[in-house]
């Protein structure tokens, strides 16, 4: 599998939890937090992208999450009073929007 295919596989597993995060999270924001950090920890052991990191804070800072490398996004959201939805929403758009721009870049490369 390239890694063009398996950044596709990526993006559709995060839409499917994307679409029902009840389902895999129930009402909570911890175990988000926690499966994007075994997500993204399993992506680079995997080494499947090595600029994840700097996309990532690009996306983040477009959206207008302050930059603290102390603090995750979700936790600062938390801090911000967003609703428990809206936290899970927003981190699994921070992540899909990662990998859909990773994904644009290797496209472009090829």
């Amino acid at each position: 599998m390239t890694n063009k295919q398996i950044i596709e596989k990526l993006l559709e597993s995060l839409e499917e939890v994307r679409q029902r995060p009840r389902l895999f999270f129930g009402e909570d924001v911890p175990p988000v937090l926690h499966f994007l950090w075994g997500f993204k920890l399993a992506c680079e052991a995997a080494e499947i992208d090595k600029s994840y990191q700097d996309m990532y804070i690009k996306i983040q800072m477009e959206r207008n999450w302050q930059i603290n490398n102390a603090l995750h996004p979700v936790v600062l959201m938390a801090r911000q009073g967003l609703a428990k939805d809206a936290i899970i929403q927003e981190a699994l758009t921070l992540e899909l929007e990662t990998w859909k721009r990773l994904l644009a870049e290797l496209s472009n490369n090829e």
